[in-house]
């Protein structure tokens, strides 16, 4: 069982919320350390790596224009063009965000530039990127993408949480948390201290503030999941929102 991901959860017997999830989110912490480590690093892509169809959509210029070299500019035109849906499907964004090349890292960078979280706590943010596609793929590529949405979220709230790899540990544990309050085979539901409790010295080797904790995960204090409170985890049919007008920051 993948230690990341919250959907690989979701089918497991006899889920104990508060002990799981303290051996998950400290693998989360752990298995992104080891990525950071082992992954190559990001190389130049070519025009058999992109996909086979995005020649057409663009445009025959819009790929790679000089060989080898990734371009910005085609990077930024197929973000617009996925942000928008624009001869896409939610289903086909994420396989664009999240390959080790540099013209799927720009691409990813321009996508999340079009996501102004400045302001909105962690939950929010979150749902309010996972409405617009379907995060799909291996674990390492769902990584790389929630990795691009923590890089962003800091960029939006510099002062809200220390570091990326602080924002990206408790953006997979609130995936968890998803998981143990609304799955199906779920036992025993997590209470606000055993969540505290899971994330315990994983804020760059602190504790994260509680005050944060209790901003990021309204509905616990609550004392019973919320029907608004689910994140989109597969995408969602609602009304998208455009939260950055075109020539983005």
């Amino acid at each position: 069982m993948s230690f990341f991901c919250s959907w690989d959860l979701k089918h497991a017997e006899g889920f104990d919320g508060g002990r799981t999830m303290k051996a998950n989110v400290r693998g989360i912490h752990a298995h992104r350390n080891m990525l950071l480590t082992r992954e190559k690093p990001p190389r130049q892509a070519n025009d058999s790596e992109i996909e086979p169809d995005i020649s057409d959509r663009l445009g025959s210029t819009d790929t790679l224009s000089n060989g080898n070299k990734a371009d910005l500019e085609a990077a930024k035109r197929l973000a617009k063009r996925l942000f928008n849906l624009d001869g896409f499907k939610k289903s086909d964004v994420a396989r664009h965000l999240s390959k080790n090349n540099d013209f799927s890292r720009m691409v990813a960078e321009e996508y999340l530039r079009f996501f102004n979280f400045s302001g909105l706590t962690l939950d929010q943010a979150l749902r309010a990127f996972l409405k617009e596609f379907a995060l799909m793929g291996e674990t390492q590529e769902r990584e790389r993408v929630l990795s691009h949405f923590s890089r962003r979220y800091l960029h939006c709230n510099p002062n809200a949480i220390p570091s990326e790899d602080s924002v990206h540990t408790l953006t997979c544990a609130l995936m968890l948390l998803n998981t143990d309050l609304h799955g199906h085979n779920i036992g025993k539901r997590m209470s606000y201290m055993q969540f505290i409790g899971n994330l315990e010295g994983l804020n760059d080797g602190h504790d994260f503030p509680k005050e944060l904790l209790k901003a990021a995960t309204p509905v616990l204090l609550s004392g019973r999941p919320r029907r608004s409170w689910p994140l989109p985890l597969l995408g969602d049919s609602s009304t998208r929102v455009q939260l950055r007008d075109p020539g983005h920051v």
